[in-house]
């Protein structure tokens, strides 16, 4: 991976008049290979900007180097987001939770009395929902490694393409569309989950030491799944895929992301 310590000394001279000396520069860990040019990332902490400088030095300006800072950014906020968000939704823990749940579903209709044909409808609806979330669990999981793999293999090369901003960019955004879809299932079965909880919560008790203690299995997930009140989860997830289907010079934080361009105007 490309390090402040490893650059030459030409860039480092070259980079001197773009911070402040309260600010540490430092450097994406690869160059950018956009448009038959070889650029460098640069950002200044603790002041929220960027400088793109080419390999040779050489700083362009403003107008003939936007594009490239928004490609760099957004390949940069991928980076990010598999890291800090990508990481979470692939997390094993998710998975064994919804395993267990499914075995949970499976006592409970096995126990639940003949008769109770709608309420064994609902179980229905909850087990086919959680082998959905549970397909979804993997398909994340395998995003979440090719990602990985394409991290891995920058910070071998030391280079990032147009071709690589795009990909990355793409199974960012299928991410969100699948954790969107885990979200909506949840919501989506909150009917049916209340109903199996209130005839559990009806059952508990030292009569029903079954059902009771089915109760207990199923409480944490009536607790822990999203419903109805917690919509803003969706939303949130909703506005990622919004964001994914404009050009980058359309996005809401576009103005922003180019306020912060310290390349000469």
């Amino acid at each position: 991976m490309i390090r402040m310590q490893h650059l030459q000394e030409h860039i480092l001279e070259s980079l001197k008049p773009y911070y402040q000396k309260d600010e540490t520069p430092d450097v994406f860990p690869a160059k950018f290979s956009i448009e038959g040019g070889m650029y460098y990332f640069f950002t200044f902490a603790p002041a929220a900007e960027q400088l793109i400088m080419k390999e040779d030095g050489s700083v362009s300006k403003y107008s003939e180097i936007k594009h490239i800072n928004l490609l760099a950014t957004d390949y940069n906020y991928s980076i990010e987001f598999l890291l800090n968000i990508g990481s979470k939704w692939a997390n094993i823990s998710f998975l064994d939770n919804y395993v267990r749940f499914q075995k949970i579903l499976n006592e409970i209709e096995v126990t639940l009395p003949a008769d109770l044909s709608i309420l064994r409808e609902d179980i229905l609806i909850l087990k086919t929902t959680v082998s959905k979330i549970i397909e979804y669990h993997h398909q994340t999981v395998d995003l979440v490694k090719i990602m990985i793999s394409a991290w891995d293999t920058m910070k071998k090369t030391e280079l990032v393409t147009k071709e690589d901003q795009k990909e990355m960019r793409n199974n960012r955004f299928k991410l969100a569309q699948i954790q969107f879809k885990q979200n909506e299932l949840q919501i989506n079965t909150e009917i049916e989950r209340m109903n199996v909880f209130n005839y559990l919560s009806s059952k508990k008790g030292l009569v029903h030491l079954k059902m009771w203690s089915l109760y207990l299995k199923f409480k944490p997930y009536q607790r822990k799944m999203l419903t109805s009140n917690q919509i803003v989860e969706l939303e949130e997830t909703r506005a990622i895929l919004l964001k994914g289907q404009l050009p980058l010079e359309e996005e809401e934080n576009a103005v922003d992301i180019l306020a912060h361009l310290r390349n000469p105007k």
